[in-house]
């Protein structure tokens, strides 16, 4: 068997354990509520996200889940909101012991690149020891693709980390294996969700055009060993069931068994 083969099948080994959920993706569910469902679900990671309502306030325990990163998006927030919640999810980052912070951007129309990029110099200055923050492309935002992400990257120094989401990369044309070559060392984190038709909205794995074997190999080829969280909102009435449904339907898209 050759390296590559052991790396493969080492990585896919080590899927179960690396798989987690957001918690913005479960809002409306009280935050105690919605840990025991990501747990029930399979998931063995979280990412804790500021967005959900119960965030600030809650001082509990994970439930047992391990925890890929704090993280805060707030793409419509004005800048001095951004401002006060990024320093209250650094503050939970340290207080959950987090080692990544996973950052979004503004949306385009409501700040310039130059004033996002200034913001993201604040971050990396109050930062404590032993974080990193890992920056996500979203297309609508100002950091609206990988190609920024690197204008970014460079502006910021090696420090800066990259929260790949695949399904935002995959509108924008990139391939799994493009984008992780691009940007492999930056990797800290990742999102994954089904995307189909080009449209911005995430999906149930294999509800969509998403080539997941492609990631898998592509991650395995640069030895990843970070977190895989999925990444969906539009949770129907009963979301513990769902939250079941995307968890069996990673495994089954990547052909884990």
């Amino acid at each position: 068997m050759s390296l590559t083969e052991d790396c493969f099948t080492g990585f896919l080994e080590s899927v179960p354990q690396r798989l987690g959920f957001r918690t913005a993706g479960l809002g409306e569910v009280p935050l105690e509520e919605a840990l025991g469902m990501i747990a029930e679900a399979g998931y063995t990671m979280v990412e804790f996200c500021m967005e959900h309502r119960d965030s600030s306030s809650y001082g509990g325990s994970l439930s047992g889940l391990g925890l890929s990163s704090v993280s805060y998006h707030g793409k419509k927030d004005t800048p001095d909101v951004r401002e006060r919640m990024i320093h209250s999810a650094v503050g939970k980052a340290c207080e959950l012991g987090a080692g990544v912070l996973v950052l979004g951007s503004p949306l385009s129309a409501l700040c310039s690149r130059e004033s996002f990029f200034e913001e993201c110099s604040r971050v990396m200055k109050m930062l404590p020891s032993g974080m990193r923050p890992a920056w996500e492309p979203e297309p609508g935002t100002v950091l609206k693709d990988l190609a920024v992400f690197g204008e970014l990257a460079d502006h910021l120094g090696s420090e800066a980390g990259l929260n790949l989401d695949f399904g935002h990369a995959f509108l924008d044309g990139s391939s799994p294996s493009g984008a992780v070559q691009a940007y492999g060392d930056r990797i800290l984190h990742t999102h994954i969700e089904d995307i189909a038709c080009g449209v911005h909205r995430h999906l149930l794995p294999g509800h969509g055009e998403f080539p997941w074997k492609a990631m898998l190999k592509a991650l395995a080829g640069i030895r990843y060993s970070g977190p895989l969280v999925v990444d969906l909102f539009e949770l129907p009435v009963a979301p513990l069931t769902y939250v079941k449904a995307s968890y069996s339907g990673v495994l089954r898209e990547l052909g884990v068994t």
